[in-house]
């Protein structure tokens, strides 16, 4: 029999790492101590490893070094988090670590993590040129390791080309191509290690990270939609109101949850409240600022009627009620809301609103929400495959939603009679899926 040795990349893909060798010193307060140290650094995370006499930190954070490689560069950065040691060996991930020095950067370039699409293609958003290179993992080969290990493998590379850029307005940059991202993918797609003019390592302060990764493709997958998409998405985060980027990143969120959770309640719950989330804003632009405020101040005296009245009660019968009871009476009227008998409201305001027509049985959403609300279950009488198909479609409202806010008119991927359709957003809200 053959050896299994070369297959084995093909079950589970190797993490690539990068080890650099050096010496510097380790200074936590007033205590500085010179040693050599070894950092090993993939495309999200940097370790150190180093010999001390450090046994205990009372604030971890504080530790910082500065020293110089073998090849003759400088690095710096915090040693944090959690850590490991064996007698005077000390291992723990590194925080703002830079390797190397620079003057200009003309280029900076990142491995995202979570997304594997297939193609390169690349686009200009004002001065900056952005190409995105195919990762060298097949989308199979990521969920294979996934499941396997646990471990995501490296992504698609994102190259943003420049005269002297700034890293800090980079790294935002970045990280808004990973939250328009996230709802393509149903993948809570980020990035760590940036790496400047081909030689410059730097795990920047402001990190990203995630944790779910359903790795689906809600749009279909084209060197021509996806720059278009993330070319007017970057437009538009620079617009949007502060209500309406966040539901970009909520709705990410909310996606990658019901796609990587495995668990059909806790998906339609994040799914059911994002919708309702959405139909705030639908709810409450029907009123002008005078009312609003109004009805704002009459609700408030009516909350403090109840606990002036809740109050009274409570002397008058001391014994009827524990004082935890109070108390839990007393938290239920300050959280009473306008909008929370008006859930049905809320989204058919959010779907006329955005021009969907569509055949949703409300009252079996509510149900759902309801009973996912008060007993974490999906309520008895509800088929398991109502609640599938309910959860597939709310999916799509909500990536809909963010092709909404991004203006764009692409073709999302769905399914019909079993075969894969992908139709454009606008014909899918009017029901023709084909």
């Amino acid at each position: 029999m053959q050896g299994t040795d070369s297959i084995y990349c093909s079950i589970i893909k190797d993490m690539l790492t990068t080890v650099f060798r050096g010496k510097g010193s380790f200074i936590f307060g007033d205590r500085n101590e010179e040693s050599l140290f070894q950092i090993t650094c993939t495309a999200s995370e940097a370790y150190i490893a180093f010999d001390t006499s450090f046994h205990i930190f009372e604030r971890f954070n504080d530790l910082t070094f500065e020293g110089k490689l073998e090849d003759g560069r400088i690095c710096k950065g915090y040693v944090f988090g959690d850590y490991n040691q064996q007698n005077s060996l000390f291992v723990a991930k590194c925080s703002e670590l830079t390797i190397g020095e620079f003057d200009t950067i003309n280029t900076i370039e990142a491995v995202l993590m979570g997304i594997y699409f297939p193609h390169e293609f690349s686009f200009q958003y004002k001065d900056y040129k952005i190409d995105i290179s195919k990762s060298s993992t097949s989308k199979e080969l990521a969920k294979r390791t996934k499941n396997f290990s646990g471990t995501i493998s490296e992504g698609n590379c994102v190259t943003i080309s420049g005269n002297k850029l700034d890293i800090d307005r980079i790294n935002d940059l970045l990280r808004d191509i990973c939250l328009l991202l996230r709802p393509l993918t149903a993948s809570e797609v980020y990035f760590g290690c940036l790496k400047c003019n081909n030689q410059t390592l730097i795990y920047h302060k402001k990190r990203m990270s995630g944790k779910l990764f359903g790795m689906r493709s809600n749009m279909l997958e084209s060197t021509h939609q996806y720059p278009d998409y993330l070319s007017k998405g970057l437009q538009k985060l620079e617009t949007i109101d502060a209500f309406d980027k966040m539901s970009i990143t909520d709705i990410g969120h909310v996606l990658s949850t019901s796609a990587a959770c495995g668990l059909l309640e806790t998906g339609l719950m994040v799914l059911v409240a994002a919708l309702e989330r959405l139909g705030q804003k639908a709810t409450l632009v029907s009123y002008n600022s005078n009312d609003a405020s109004r009805f704002k101040n009459s609700l408030q005296k009516f909350k403090d009627f109840l606990k002036e009245q809740a109050a009274i009660y409570f002397e008058e019968n001391p014994n009827l009620f524990s004082e935890t009871q109070k108390g839990a009476i007393s938290k239920s009227i300050s959280r009473i809301s306008p909008w929370d008998t008006a859930f049905v409201k809320k989204i058919q305001a959010h779907l006329g609103k955005n021009g969907w027509v569509v055949d949703l049985d409300f009252d079996k959403v509510k149900e759902l929400r309801d009973s996912l609300a008060h007993s974490g279950m999906i309520p008895q009488g509800f088929q398991k495959e109502e609640a599938i198909t309910l959860r597939v479609q709310l999916e799509i409202f909500l990536f809909v939603h963010v092709l909404d806010l991004v203006g764009f008119d692409g073709r999302i991927s769905s399914t019909k009679d079993g075969w894969a359709v992908f139709p454009r957003k606008d014909e899918f809200k009017k029901g023709k899926n084909e």
